[in-house]
């Protein structure tokens, strides 16, 4: 047998022993298969926090900011927030400050820029509770008044209100990660099954499918601590519509809905029977 000398792809050297004089060169053609460049799939992550009192009483108004970005906008997302907190000295946790005052500004105006040239999407939606008369809010015969079923449905109409009239593939995926508020794993469990539309009459809701979804604290989520500043201006924009300085600044680069009533439905027997044990339970 030969010995296939090493050489430049798409020839080679045989070496025939015992035979004597130039070496017979053979062409050998080798059959390359090079690996085929899948499309990257689509992926989001989306970063949420509330604004208000989901109870009946309390503040006039209760909602959920979403502030989104595909996943290959990370890193300038990282790189930003680096640049953010080196030029303003800031190593703690960014979070408040008055609508209107340098820092709160810095912030919103590079979520506007992220929104405008890099397709971050940036929505909120809220309920007035002199006007919202949705199962959640209002106590009837048959549903209790109960803040958490109240947050998960504004989180899913805020997704919904987010994706709609974009450009997203069908088989888009997303992380949802929110500000940790005292969920319990029974009730974490549900929020996930709920926004995957486990629950739904109609199947999957019209947002990208959630693959994760996380509760975190956002001491160390700089992503939550920037949604704390879209939710806060979103707030003050529906509790004080005449605020003129949250009103210019939210038409830049916010999309805001008002949910004015609610909407009848039929609850899941299982979603009825952990409801009714909770309402034994307290």
């Amino acid at each position: 047998m030969g010995r296939r000398s090493s050489g430049q792809l798409g020839g080679g050297v045989t070496e025939c022993p015992g035979v004597s004089g130039p070496k017979i060169v053979h062409a050998v053609r080798e059959h390359l298969s090079y690996p085929v460049r899948m499309p990257r799939q689509e992926r989001w992550v989306i970063f949420g926090d509330d604004a208000g009192d989901p109870s009946p009483g309390g503040s006039s108004c209760f909602g959920y900011a979403l502030l989104a970005m595909r996943s290959s906008e990370i890193p300038g997302f990282v790189e930003e927030r680096t640049r953010f907190r080196a030029n303003t000295g800031t190593f703690h946790e960014s979070k408040g400050g008055a609508i209107g005052s340098t820092g709160f500004a810095a912030v919103l105006a590079a979520v506007s820029l992220g929104v405008q040239t890099s397709g971050w999407l940036a929505a909120a939606t809220f309920i007035r509770k002199e006007r919202y008369s949705g199962a959640w809010l209002t106590p009837t015969d048959k549903l209790p008044h109960d803040p958490t079923f109240l947050r998960n449905y504004v989180i899913r109409k805020a997704l919904e209100f987010l994706f709609d009239e974009v450009n997203w593939s069908p088989q888009a995926t997303a992380d949802l990660v929110l500000d940790r508020v005292d969920y319990s794993d029974a009730q974490v469990g549900n929020l996930r099954r709920y926004l995957a539309g486990e629950f739904s009459e109609h199947g999957r809701f019209t947002y990208p499918r959630l693959t994760h979804v996380t509760h975190a604290d956002s001491i160390y989520v700089d992503g939550l601590q920037v949604v704390d500043h879209v939710a806060r201006l979103a707030y003050r924009v529906a509790s004080v519509p005449s605020a003129e300085t949250a009103l210019a600044e939210g038409r830049i680069f916010l999309r805001m809905q008002t949910v004015v009533t609610g909407r009848a439905f039929s609850m899941s027997a299982e979603a009825r029977s952990g409801l009714s044990r909770k309402n034994r339970r307290s």
